[in-house]
């Protein structure tokens, strides 16, 4: 893309977007096994969840862990981002407290968003009220069904409106 000094800047034609689906889950307790190199390998593959989890994750595939690559080169990798892009959120709206879009899935998935878990965010799905579930050890995600959903978060800091009152009263 561009060059600064002796810096070159490339572009990843292989990104993985906000909003992307997976197919399968790993439970914490397995993943914490895995050595850091292994751990970002099987993030490609697989959503990490608490094990509180896992009865909520049945309609999904666990993550088999004899499926972990020997080694892993930018063809697996390329690979695993393309998987991963299949079934991702079409934006329709996004400010900094506010995300809006679709997904059409063919198969249940946990749709993973690489924004941190925070009490504040709420998301409404197909109109309902949805709890965001924690994945990858600190972000949100949400399992769907099969279908075409609408998604919608929201972040409002927690105690906000407590802060306001306070304030116009202190005024």
């Amino acid at each position: 893309v561009a060059m600064f000094g002796n810096v070159k800047v490339f572009r990843n034609s292989h990104f993985i977007p906000l909003g992307f689906t997976y197919q399968k889950y790993i439970p914490i307790s397995d993943f914490s096994t895995l050595s850091d190199f292994r751990k970002e390998i099987t993030m490609m593959e697989a959503c990490v969840v608490e094990e509180t989890l896992l009865e909520e994750l049945a309609k999904l595939d666990q993550f088999n862990m004899k499926d972990t690559a020997q080694t892993y080169t930018f063809i697996d990798y390329y690979v695993d981002a393309d998987n991963l892009r299949k079934d991702t959120l079409k934006l329709t709206y996004f400010s900094e407290n506010e995300i809006r879009g679709t997904i059409e899935l063919e198969r249940p998935g946990v749709l993973f968003f690489s924004i941190p878990y925070d009490r504040g965010w709420h998301a409404r799905i197909d109109d309902r009220d949805v709890k965001p579930m924690i994945c990858n050890i600190g972000f949100i995600g949400f399992l769907l069904d099969p279908g075409e959903h609408t998604v919608e978060l929201t972040y409002m800091p927690p105690l906000f409106m407590v802060s306001l009152a306070a304030s116009i009263i202190g005024l």
